[in-house]
């Protein structure tokens, strides 16, 4: 995949950054599954505001879940539908 997923929209590729969380968490090589937002203000090319959008919208399509102010985590049980979100942006 080398780095074609930088061309996926920016929704898709902050779900990305959260599977790879979670993943790593499950692994125990990392202490959470939470990433906080600010994390994306430093990667995403777009402004705050459309990244907190971006947020909003995974968290209404049922992928995330806001931890606590400022931090979210994948929801699990949705990682299929993630995939298949994922898969078809990717074509």
């Amino acid at each position: 995949m080398d780095e074609e997923y930088r061309d996926l929209n920016p929704e898709n590729r902050i779900l990305i950054y959260f599977i790879a969380q979670r993943y790593a968490f499950e692994g125990e090589l990392a202490e959470d599954d939470t990433i906080d937002t600010q994390f994306f203000y430093d990667r995403i090319n777009r402004s705050d505001r459309s990244v907190r959008d971006y947020l909003q919208n995974l968290r209404e399509d049922g992928l995330l879940k806001r931890s606590s102010k400022g931090t979210h985590h994948l929801v699990a049980e949705n990682l299929p539908s993630a995939f298949e979100r994922i898969e078809d942006d990717a074509e």
